[in-house]
């Protein structure tokens, strides 16, 4: 439980479910795709133990009979890539929702690019428009997480994505396609995991904090020494041989581009190998340009990232942002489900985060140093972390997933998701709550003005961070003169 003054007890209702796989390995999502008031689901599938291009990583969709009863249905178009998350917005103003759907992974062929899609919703159904609105979407790179927000304050939704060897990428809608947006960010690529919008400096704009693999790992990374990967399928046996590359100091003492992977696990991959480094001290000499020559390298796939930190991105406006690390207390591990909320009721919005990761190679081990987070902002884009006994909130398994549920007793329930663990809750009883809104299926986002002066803009999502969606309710406080709601079609009306 949380109290008025932000402190989480662990809830007694703590509790084990076979959902928690279903959310922490596909994308879910509950919206109304056929205008009937009700809630339809979105199920995105795919897996890396499945083959390239086979039937069962076809997406599914369900219609919802008015009475909680799901019947499949033949509304989506071909779709055979491993995906990862799907997001729903009305991107063309046409009154209903629309989606993205983002592809993660190409079975044996990492790290090529699957394919993402933009689908429009045509009266329930739905029809893959990528090519026409934005073609590069559709192999973009391998997408962990998208939010659909109008970062331009144009009143349009934009797509934001976060992938692994990418940036944080910006499409700016133009109301008849997407284009990509120079914003002074788009050459810090990381591992990106995750992504959270809130107006954390109060000055009526959405700014985002997006979740990385941290800095407490072997993986090392930073702009002067990148991390690289290089990919061909050299030994043409219909699988794709990857061999990732950071900087460490040599024997000459200076710093090069070295192999992670060990001996052994190169020569099982590709057994050339053996012949060309014969000897365990021959291979810990190798560098990048040792191992890959420039022969092999022609057609091959070369990704960089130089970026590890979790991250708050700040919007200054015109499209442009700066991106500066969270406190170190959120780079201990990779960072995944992600809430911004005013958590202490002090006027300002602060982070709760949970993360690890517990698939890692064995040469990095498990990533498991995080017990989730608080983070408290001032309201001016810093922020401060809060001890576990200051705040309460304590997740210590392989988390992933955070959600925000309002509950029949008026009160929002946080869920953090564990890998093959429990389900846990936390709820938080907000005194300065004085009603609560029911938001209309197409509200976008809101506009507030406090009583003391202040703004803040809010956006009401389906779908936010890493594979998770909360309840669409909306708090009306004690210390708020007026709140503006606005819809995808641009129309507005007054709550308050």
């Amino acid at each position: 439980m949380q109290d008025a003054k932000g402190k989480f007890t662990m809830d007694e209702s703590r509790f084990m479910q076979n959902e928690d796989v279903l959310f922490e390995d596909m994308g879910v999502l509950f919206f109304d795709a056929d205008n009937d008031e009700d809630l339809d689901l979105y199920l995105v599938s795919g897996s890396y133990e499945i083959p390239a291009n086979h039937s069962v990583s076809t997406d599914r969709f369900f219609l919802n009979d008015g009475k909680g009863m799901f019947q499949r249905t033949d509304a989506l178009p071909q779709d055979l890539t491993n995906g990862s998350c799907v997001k729903a917005a009305d991107f063309d103003a046409d009154g209903d929702l629309d989606l993205f759907v983002g592809g993660r992974v190409v079975s044996a062929s990492y790290p090529t690019a699957p394919k993402s899609f933009l689908l429009r919703n045509d009266n329930g159904k739905f029809v893959d428009v990528s090519k026409k609105y934005f073609p590069e979407l559709q192999n973009i790179g391998m997408v962990t997480d998208a939010l659909w927000s109008d970062f331009d304050m144009d009143g349009r939704p934009d797509l934001i994505l976060t992938g692994e060897w990418m940036p944080v990428t910006f499409l700016r809608n133009t109301g008849t396609t997407f284009e990509a947006v120079s914003t002074g960010i788009e050459n810090r690529t990381g591992w990106w995991n995750s992504l959270v919008s809130g107006d954390f400096d109060n000055d009526g704009d959405l700014d985002y904090i997006a979740g990385n693999l941290g800095l407490n790992t072997n993986y090392k990374a930073s702009p002067e020494e990148p991390m690289t990967i290089i990919a061909k399928d050299i030994d043409q046996n219909g699988s794709m041989d990857a061999t990732v590359f950071c900087y460490m100091l040599g024997d000459d003492g200076t710093r090069k581009a070295f192999p992670i992977a060990s001996r052994d696990d190169l020569v099982s991959q590709v057994i050339t190998m053996r012949k060309k480094f014969p000897t365990y001290k021959s291979y810990g000499l190798a560098t990048m340009n040792d191992i890959w020559s420039d022969e092999d390298r022609k057609g091959s796939i070369v990704l960089e990232a130089n970026e590890m930190r979790t991250s708050y991105i700040e919007n200054i406006g015109n499209g442009k942002f700066e991106m500066k690390p969270l406190p170190f207390e959120a780079q201990k591990a990779p960072i995944f489900g992600m809430i911004s909320d005013d958590v202490d009721s002090d006027g300002n919005l602060d982070i709760l985060m949970v993360g690890n990761d517990y698939g890692m190679d064995p040469y990095s081990g498990r990533h498991d140093a995080f017990n989730g987070l608080c983070l408290k902002g001032n309201g001016k884009g810093s922020f401060e972390s809060m001890s576990i006994g200051e705040s309460g909130f304590f997740v210590n398994g392989d988390a992933k997933g955070m959600a925000t549920l309002h509950t029949a007793k008026n009160e929002d329930v946080v869920i953090a998701t564990q890998n093959q663990d429990s389900l846990l809750l936390f709820s938080k009883k907000n005194k300065n709550v004085v009603k609560w809104i029911d938001l209309k299926s197409d509200d976008f986002s809101a506009d507030i003005e406090y009583i003391d002066g202040s703004k803040r803009r809010v956006e009401f999502y389906y779908g936010s961070t890493y594979l998770s969606q909360s309840s669409r309710k909306f708090p009306i406080e004690k210390t708020v003169e007026k709140i503006t709601i606005t819809n995808f079609k641009g129309n507005k009306r007054e709550v308050l």
